[in-house]
Parts: structure tokens; sequence; C-alpha cells
């Protein structure tokens, strides 16, 4: 039997590491520089050039994982021991993460996409769309630029979309901060409804 050496380990580390995107993904999103690769969104860019506040990103975030859980995701079963594919072992301190059956599943579900619904109608339809092209789509700013000003140039058009996705993403932070404001402001009212 072969003993394996610091020597080849060593090698094999190095030849990971150097394993990115693919040539087919490279030619449809934008990529970081240096170890690992990793795809640079429209809200990761503006976060870094400081356009947008560390909320601005969140409030994208929280956008997202609600998009993702009430249209993206389903409840399936196993084929084979009818279990739910996303049950997540307890962690180190007994806590059960993600787990939930059916019902409880589908109640976050109907929760996410009340607010995925909420925020389309109180920002709007093209507020909505312009989220979903930068968060579900993954389109760079230039890629958004062309879709909303297709009549200008790719640097004028892809300058404009910056601006308006600054405003977006400000617009989604403001939307999450009232939410919050009104859900705590909600717990502290007294009900001194009479029903006689």
């Amino acid at each position: 039997m072969r003993r394996m050496t610091a020597k080849s380990r060593a090698a094999k580390v190095s030849q990971a590491e150097e394993t990115g995107p693919t040539p087919e993904r490279q030619q449809h999103h934008a990529f970081s520089k240096g170890p690992p690769a990793r795809q640079v969104s429209v809200v990761r860019t503006l976060l870094e050039s400081s356009d947008i506040s560390q909320s601005a990103a969140d409030a994208g975030d929280r956008w997202y994982w609600d998009y993702r859980m009430a249209f993206l995701t389903g409840y399936t079963l196993s084929h084979f021991d009818l279990t739910p594919p996303y049950d997540v072992a307890e962690s180190e301190y007994g806590v059960q993460n993600d787990r939930h059956d059916a019902v409880s599943f589908a109640a976050m579900r109907v929760k996410s996409s009340e607010m995925v619904s909420e925020i389309r109608d109180q920002l709007g339809e093209g507020i909505h769309e312009q989220i979903r092209m930068m968060l579900v789509d993954e389109l760079n700013l230039s890629q958004i630029g062309q879709v909303l000003y297709p009549r200008r140039s790719r640097a004028d058009a892809a300058k404009m979309a910056r601006a308006r996705c600054i405003t977006t993403l400000e617009l989604l932070e403001h939307f999450y901060r009232k939410k919050k404001g009104a859900a705590q402001n909600g717990n502290n009212l007294i009900c001194d409804t009479n029903y006689a």
C-alpha cells in the first residue's frame, strides 16, 4: 500500500483550489478574481462601492429568501423513505434547524408569498420586476440597463440602471424598516374594545 506524503497532499489541495466556474457560466455571469471565484451580484457590487448601506443589502437578501421560499421551493417527499429532503440534522447544541412538517412548511410559504405580494403591491410592479432582475435572474447592471433602457447606449443604460437599483434597494430597506416598526408598535397596543 502506498503511503501519502505531505508533498503529494499539498499538490492535491492546490489542484482543488484552481477549480472555478465553467466557461459556460463565465459567459453568462461575472465572477470575482482570486480563489475562490464567486459570482458577483448587483447588490454586492453596489455594497462594495459604498452606494448602498449594509441594511439595504440585507433587505435584498431578505426579499430573495422570501421569494425563494414562496416560489422556488416545494415540499416533496423522498421516493424511498418518505422524509422531507430539506431536513437538517441537529446541531451541536441540540437545536433542530429548518425542520418542518408539511403543514408548517406550507404556512412558511404562505407567509413568504404574502410578504412578496405586499411588497409588489406597495412598491409597484416595475420595482418588483427590477428586484427580480437583480436577485432572481442575476443580471448585471449592463444587462438590466439594456432591458430598462433599450434605446440608450450601453454605458448610459448601465449608469441609469445603477441609479435605479440603488433607489430600489433603498425603497426595499425602507419598506422592511416600516414593516418592523409597525409590528413592534402593534405589540404595544392595548385592546380596549367593548363588546356590549
